[in-house]
């Protein structure tokens, strides 16, 4: 696999920070009278676009899950730890892909459907059920990946010893995000990995993936 594939560890680091940066919905401490008069005043398109970053980021984790079992896993390895990276990404993905599209629901309606603006209620529930699902909840299963990565760069000498380490730590502060939001250390720690996969070659003993043959 090309060393140019760490870089939808970037991607995902720079599309979910545009995503949580033109954030401009409502904030759910407003009153009722203050979400009102916040609809009344701002149009949808920027939190149009900051949907679209995050699915966009969603799916750029996808493909990074997969990119880094086949960079940092020797080929065939079936260990629980290397599965562990590919299942728990895909399900991080999936909440924050479900989160986005929570997230997204009332305007994507609005302008494509020309449904009416929500109920100050409703629009506490959605953004509610949004935040929760991809940032409190999908940070767990960001944790198992992480914390399996690092495994796995320390197993095979895939990463640089100090950024395996590091990575435990960032997997362990993911089980607290029911007490705070940790989700902008995987947005660090992906670029991080992102760049070291992009610039390092792959160690000895631990050979590029090669193209099967065509078949006759």
């Amino acid at each position: 696999m090309s060393r140019t594939s760490g870089l939808t560890g970037v991607a995902f680091a720079v599309l979910f920070t545009a995503y949580g940066f033109l954030d401009n919905g409502p904030s759910q401490d407003l009153s009722n009278a203050g979400t009102v008069a916040w609809y009344a005043r701002h149009g949808l398109s920027q939190w149009m676009i900051s949907t679209a970053f995050g699915a966009l980021a969603g799916v750029c984790m996808i493909v990074f899950a997969l990119v880094l079992r086949h960079r940092l896993a020797r080929a065939g390895d079936r260990s629980v730890t290397a599965q562990l990276v590919t299942a728990a990404g895909g399900v991080a993905a999936a909440l924050l892909l479900t989160g986005v599209a929570l997230y997204g629901t009332i305007p994507i309606q609005h302008l494509f459907n020309s449904a009416p603006l929500p109920t100050p209620a409703v629009s506490r529930v959605m953004f509610g059920a949004a935040y929760a699902t991809g940032f409190v909840i999908a940070p767990l299963a960001f944790g198992l990946m992480i914390g399996a990565v690092s495994l796995l760069g320390l197993r095979h000498g895939t990463l640089p010893r100090w950024l395996a380490i590091a990575g435990f730590p960032i997997a362990i502060l993911q089980l607290a995000s029911l007490l705070f939001v940790p989700v902008w250390l995987i947005v660090l720690w992906s670029l991080a990995v992102g760049v070291t996969l992009t610039l390092r070659k792959s160690p000895v003993g631990l050979p590029d993936p090669r193209p099967a043959p065509a078949l006759a």
